[in-house]
């Protein structure tokens, strides 16, 4: 996400992905107040749904747990 100029184009699962893999804590938290947990919950689901999964293991695992804990 960060090596590209057309931000406009990203959809909503690069960005997700992006910051989820690269993003420091404050990017997690400013994400989920503009969008809103339960958003970003599915398109977290999104991501991992798929045939492959861009995204690292820990933090897969992570996140898993987070959602499930502070979504219902």
């Amino acid at each position: 996400m960060w090596d590209t100029r057309a931000y406009d184009t990203l959809d909503a699962e690069a960005i997700a992905e992006a910051i989820y893999n690269y993003g420091s804590w404050e990017n997690v938290v400013e994400y989920h107040r503009l969008l809103g947990i339960k958003t970003a919950k599915g398109i977290f689901g999104q991501l991992t749904n798929k045939k492959r999964c861009n995204l690292h293991p820990k933090v897969q695992y992570f996140f898993q747990q987070y959602y499930g804990r502070h979504t219902h």
